[in-house]
């Protein structure tokens, strides 16, 4: 396992070798409880729910409201961990993309 933070505020979080996140990474911090989505299921068109905020990497404020959504896979950062998502506010009509973290993201079908 590859530790993939060292601020002691945030909690841990670890990958293993081969790529896939260990199961005590999905812990939820708070949101939404499914199944989570693993790298070797995501393929464009693949449809999640955005579950958690994630208080680390690239989440902004502005993605709070998709907590909860539907979305889309666009595209994947495996470098990165990031999964490019584009959902659909049904509240606003708002169509928007985002880089998620693989971790804040649960299958359709589990929710």
């Amino acid at each position: 396992n590859i530790k993939i933070n060292d601020n002691p505020l945030i909690e841990e979080e670890t990958i293993d070798v081969a790529g896939e996140e260990n199961e005590d990474s999905f812990d939820n911090i708070s949101g939404i409880s499914g199944k989570p989505v693993k790298w070797s299921e995501i393929k464009q068109g693949l449809e999640i729910i955005v579950s958690k905020k994630v208080i680390h990497g690239n989440w902004v404020n502005d993605m709070d409201p998709t907590i909860g959504i539907f979305g889309v896979v666009i595209s994947s950062d495996y470098v990165q961990k990031n999964i490019l998502i584009r959902c659909y506010d049904e509240d606003t009509g708002n169509i928007e993309e985002w880089w998620y973290p693989i971790y804040s993201l649960i299958h359709v079908n589990e929710y």
